[in-house]
Protein backbone atom coordinates (compact mmCIF):
# COMPACT_ATOMS: atom_id res chain seq x y z
CA UNK A 1 0.00 0.00 0.00
CA UNK A 2 1.54 3.26 -1.09
CA UNK A 3 0.97 6.20 1.20
CA UNK A 4 -0.08 9.39 -0.50
CA UNK A 5 -0.11 12.88 0.83
CA UNK A 6 -2.09 15.64 -0.81
CA UNK A 7 -1.58 19.33 -0.32
CA UNK A 8 -4.92 21.08 0.22
CA UNK A 9 -5.77 24.58 -0.97
CA UNK A 10 -4.82 26.10 2.41
CA UNK A 11 -1.55 24.27 2.75
CA UNK A 12 -2.99 21.44 4.85
CA UNK A 13 -1.49 18.05 4.51
CA UNK A 14 -4.15 15.37 3.84
CA UNK A 15 -3.40 11.68 4.11
CA UNK A 16 -5.24 9.85 1.33
CA UNK A 17 -6.18 6.19 1.80
CA UNK A 18 -9.56 6.29 0.04
CA UNK A 19 -8.76 4.75 -3.35
CA UNK A 20 -6.95 1.78 -1.80
CA UNK A 21 -9.22 1.30 1.22
CA UNK A 22 -12.53 1.29 -0.69
CA UNK A 23 -11.96 -1.75 -2.97
CA UNK A 24 -10.26 -3.74 -0.26
CA UNK A 25 -13.06 -3.32 2.28
CA UNK A 26 -16.22 -3.03 0.19
CA UNK A 27 -15.41 -5.35 -2.64
CA UNK A 28 -16.38 -5.06 -6.29
CA UNK A 29 -19.82 -6.61 -5.76
CA UNK A 30 -20.99 -4.12 -3.14
CA UNK A 31 -20.10 -1.01 -5.15
CA UNK A 32 -22.69 -1.57 -7.93
CA UNK A 33 -25.29 -2.40 -5.28
CA UNK A 34 -24.55 0.88 -3.53
CA UNK A 35 -24.94 2.81 -6.79
CA UNK A 36 -28.22 1.02 -7.52
CA UNK A 37 -29.51 1.77 -4.01
CA UNK A 38 -28.69 5.46 -4.44
CA UNK A 39 -30.41 5.57 -7.84
CA UNK A 40 -33.51 3.87 -6.43
CA UNK A 41 -33.58 6.39 -3.58
CA UNK A 42 -33.39 9.31 -6.01
CA UNK A 43 -36.13 7.78 -8.18
CA UNK A 44 -38.43 7.35 -5.17
CA UNK A 45 -37.75 10.94 -4.14
CA UNK A 46 -38.67 12.20 -7.60
CA UNK A 47 -41.79 10.01 -7.87
CA UNK A 48 -43.29 10.68 -4.44
CA UNK A 49 -41.89 13.76 -2.78
CA UNK A 50 -41.60 16.21 -5.67
CA UNK A 51 -45.30 16.08 -6.68
CA UNK A 52 -46.28 16.66 -3.05
CA UNK A 53 -43.90 19.64 -2.84
CA UNK A 54 -45.36 21.02 -6.08
CA UNK A 55 -48.91 20.83 -4.70
CA UNK A 56 -47.80 22.61 -1.54
CA UNK A 57 -46.21 25.40 -3.61
CA UNK A 58 -49.36 25.80 -5.73
CA UNK A 59 -51.61 26.02 -2.68
CA UNK A 60 -49.37 28.67 -1.08
CA UNK A 61 -49.39 30.80 -4.24
CA UNK A 62 -53.15 30.78 -4.87
CA UNK A 63 -55.28 32.72 -2.41
CA UNK A 64 -58.50 30.80 -3.15
CA UNK A 65 -56.97 27.40 -2.42
CA UNK A 66 -58.09 26.01 0.90
CA UNK A 67 -61.06 28.34 1.31
CA UNK A 68 -64.52 26.93 1.83
CA UNK A 69 -66.68 26.52 -1.27
CA UNK A 70 -70.02 25.07 -2.05
CA UNK A 71 -70.83 22.95 -5.10
CA UNK A 72 -74.34 22.08 -6.20
CA UNK A 73 -75.54 20.18 -9.25
CA UNK A 74 -78.65 20.27 -11.38
CA UNK A 75 -79.69 19.22 -14.87
CA UNK A 76 -78.34 22.59 -16.07
CA UNK A 77 -74.85 22.07 -14.71
CA UNK A 78 -72.66 22.88 -11.75
CA UNK A 79 -73.04 25.87 -9.42
CA UNK A 80 -69.95 26.98 -7.47
CA UNK A 81 -70.13 29.43 -4.61
CA UNK A 82 -67.38 30.70 -2.31
CA UNK A 83 -66.64 33.89 -0.39
CA UNK A 84 -64.72 35.17 -3.44
CA UNK A 85 -66.97 34.23 -6.32
CA UNK A 86 -70.13 32.64 -7.66
CA UNK A 87 -70.23 30.77 -10.92
CA UNK A 88 -72.63 28.65 -12.95
CA UNK A 89 -71.10 26.13 -15.33
CA UNK A 90 -73.21 24.38 -17.91
CA UNK A 91 -72.41 20.75 -18.55
CA UNK A 92 -71.06 21.73 -21.96
CA UNK A 93 -68.29 23.74 -20.22
CA UNK A 94 -66.56 20.52 -19.24
CA UNK A 95 -64.97 18.25 -21.80
CA UNK A 96 -64.36 15.36 -19.43
CA UNK A 97 -65.65 13.99 -16.12
CA UNK A 98 -63.64 11.38 -14.23
CA UNK A 99 -64.67 9.55 -11.08
CA UNK A 100 -61.99 7.96 -8.92
CA UNK A 101 -62.39 6.07 -5.69
CA UNK A 102 -61.85 9.34 -3.78
CA UNK A 103 -63.37 12.12 -5.89
CA UNK A 104 -65.17 13.43 -8.97
CA UNK A 105 -63.05 15.56 -11.31
CA UNK A 106 -64.71 17.97 -13.76
CA UNK A 107 -62.12 18.92 -16.39
CA UNK A 108 -62.69 22.06 -18.42
CA UNK A 109 -59.28 22.52 -20.02
CA UNK A 110 -55.77 21.08 -20.19
CA UNK A 111 -54.86 22.61 -16.81
CA UNK A 112 -58.16 23.64 -15.34
CA UNK A 113 -61.10 22.04 -13.67
CA UNK A 114 -62.69 21.45 -10.33
CA UNK A 115 -63.00 18.46 -8.08
CA UNK A 116 -65.49 17.19 -5.54
CA UNK A 117 -64.16 14.86 -2.84
CA UNK A 118 -66.58 12.02 -2.20
CA UNK A 119 -66.13 12.47 1.54
CA UNK A 120 -68.11 15.72 1.16
CA UNK A 121 -71.17 13.78 0.02
CA UNK A 122 -73.21 12.66 3.00
CA UNK A 123 -74.19 9.20 1.79
CA UNK A 124 -73.93 6.79 -1.13
CA UNK A 125 -77.36 7.92 -2.36
CA UNK A 126 -75.93 11.36 -3.21
CA UNK A 127 -73.11 9.71 -5.15
CA UNK A 128 -75.68 7.71 -7.15
CA UNK A 129 -77.73 10.86 -7.84
CA UNK A 130 -74.63 12.72 -9.05
CA UNK A 131 -73.64 9.81 -11.31
CA UNK A 132 -77.17 9.79 -12.77
CA UNK A 133 -77.08 13.57 -13.38
CA UNK A 134 -73.75 13.19 -15.19
CA UNK A 135 -74.99 10.27 -17.31
CA UNK A 136 -78.19 12.09 -18.30
CA UNK A 137 -76.82 15.60 -18.91
CA UNK A 138 -73.11 15.41 -19.73
CA UNK A 139 -72.35 14.54 -23.35
CA UNK A 140 -68.53 14.62 -23.30
CA UNK A 141 -66.08 11.93 -22.26
CA UNK A 142 -66.83 10.42 -18.91
CA UNK A 143 -65.36 7.68 -16.81
CA UNK A 144 -67.66 6.79 -13.95
CA UNK A 145 -67.49 3.91 -11.57
CA UNK A 146 -70.16 1.25 -11.86
CA UNK A 147 -73.20 1.64 -9.61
Amino acid sequence: MADRYLLGNRGLLIYDLGPEWLPAHLGAVVQPALVIAILVGVALFVLFLLPWLRIQAISRNHAAMGRARSLSFSSDGLHLESEDARANYKWSMFHRVVETSQLFVFISGPRSGTSLPKRRLTNSGEIQILRQLIRENFEGKKRLRPD
